[in-house]
């Protein structure tokens, strides 16, 4: 089943770096060589929703993500 989802690349960990972070098992398998991408749900807040979201201590939805190819951080 196929999801698109909108966001924010936040972080971005090379193949390489793979074994600098602590993943889980199955997420090192699948990222064994491709990049692992770390973004924001829903895209960039703007200045009012981070604003509120720091007001209300809402915290931010994180995908993780696995690509074939580098992503800049901060794409959308």
């Amino acid at each position: 089943m196929a999801e698109t989802i909108r966001g924010e690349v936040v972080h971005v960990v090379p193949p390489a770096d793979l074994d600098e972070y602590d993943v889980d098992d199955e997420l090192r398998e699948l990222a064994e060589s491709r990049y692992v991408l770390v973004c924001r749900a829903g895209g960039a807040p703007s200045l009012v929703e981070r604003a509120l979201a720091f007001l209300t201590r809402r915290s931010i939805e994180a995908v993780t993500l696995v690509a074939d190819a580098p992503v800049p951080e901060g794409s959308r």
